[in-house]
């Protein structure tokens, strides 16, 4: 049963590929969150949203990468304290994402639990990488 925080938590996913998005936004909704999906990043740039509880980027997206979108919003004084999982099918980027200031990185294919767990440790502030 979820509390009523956790069902009031709000996420920004950013994916590119329909197929994932498509099914981390059912995922996380029916888990109880409310989720704003988008396709690009440039979406993020016009911040015509309110401020969420998670960001979830993907690393390769088309016009703005993740990680320069990561960048951006640590840039900005009503986002700077909302954590950001990043995702991507590429390892090696794991470190330029933790640099950007992301909370986690999660390597493309992951377990649903895995997602799931990691989307609760950074909305609980801690990350399982630092556990």
């Amino acid at each position: 049963m979820m509390t009523p925080s956790e069902m009031s938590q709000r996420i920004v996913l950013v994916e590119d590929d329909l197929d994932i998005r498509s099914i981390l936004d059912q995922l996380l909704t029916d888990a109880g969150y409310s989720v704003m999906a988008l396709h690009d990043g440039r979406d993020i740039l016009e911040l015509n949203f309110p401020a969420p509880s998670l960001f979830i980027l993907d690393i390769n997206l088309p016009n703005i990468d993740g990680i320069a979108i990561c960048k951006f919003l640590k840039l900005q004084a009503q986002l700077k304290s909302v954590p950001v999982l990043v995702l991507s099918a590429n390892r090696s980027l794991k470190s330029k994402a933790l640099i950007a200031g992301a909370q986690t990185f999660i390597e493309k294919p992951f377990k649903i639990e895995r997602l799931l767990s990691e989307v609760s440790y950074c909305l609980a502030g801690q990350t399982l990488l630092s556990r």
